[in-house]
C-alpha cells in the first residue's frame, strides 16, 4: 500500500508540476529520485535517432541516392507510399532538435552519419557541405553538454555500391574503409 501511495503521490507531483508549467520545455525540473537517484554518476541518458528517418533534405546539397531513397520509390514496396524525403526535416531544424534533448534532459545523443551525405557515390570525392552538417550538428550538441555519439552505419549503403552487390561485393571493405 505504501509503495502504491508513493506511486500516486510522484504521479500527482508530475501532474500538478507540468499544470502550473514548472515542468516541461524550458523550464525543466529533474529531481524525481526514481529517474536520477538509481542510476550511476556519468549515466549517458539520452535519444537515438537514423538519419534516413530525421534528416530529410534527401538530395540536397550534393547528397547521393541510398538503397532506402531507392527502396521507397519503388511501387508497392511501402503501403502508404511514404519516404524519408523530408522526414522530420532535421537536415534543417537541427538546432531546434537539439534544444528538445536539452529540455529533455538528456546528456547524449547517438545518431548516424548518412554514407551519402558525406561520399554521394559512396567513394571518391567527399561533400563538403554533408560534413558541415555533421560539424554543425556536433558543435551544437557539444554547446549545450550534450555528448555526440556517431554511428557510422544504420542500414542506409549507397544505391550505386549496392547495384555492385553490396554488402555481398568483398571490395565492401575498402569502400566502407574509405568512407569510415
Amino acid at each position: 500500500l505504501d509503495s502504491l501511495l508513493q506511486e500516486i503521490g510522484m504521479l500527482l507531483k508530475v501532474l500538478l508540476l507540468s499544470t502550473l508549467g514548472i515542468l516541461g520545455a524550458g523550464g525543466s525540473v529533474y529531481e524525481e529520485d526514481l529517474l536520477y537517484d538509481t542510476f550511476p554518476a556519468g549515466f549517458m541518458w539520452g535519444a537515438a535517432t537514423a538519419a534516413y528517418q530525421v534528416e530529410g533534405a534527401w538530395d540536397e546539397d550534393g547528397k547521393g541516392e541510398n538503397i532506402w531513397d531507392n527502396f521507397t520509390r519503388i511501387e508497392g514496396k511501402i503501403k502508404d507510399g511514404s519516404s524519408g524525403d523530408v522526414a522530420c526535416d532535421s537536415y534543417h531544424k537541427y538546432k531546434e532538435d537539439v534544444m528538445l534533448l536539452k529540455n529533455m534532459g538528456l546528456n547524449s545523443y547517438r545518431f548516424s552519419i548518412a554514407w551519402t551525405r558525406v561520399l554521394p557515390n559512396g567513394v571518391g570525392d567527399v561533400n563538403p557541405a554533408g560534413i558541415q552538417y555533421y560539424n554543425n550538428l556536433i558543435r551544437e550538441l557539444k554547446a549545450v553538454d550534450i555528448e555526440p555519439v556517431v554511428t557510422l552505419y544504420h542500414w542506409d549503403l549507397p544505391q550505386v555500391l549496392q547495384d555492385k552487390g553490396g554488402w555481398l561485393n568483398s571490395s565492401v571493405l575498402d569502400w566502407f574503409e574509405e568512407y569510415a
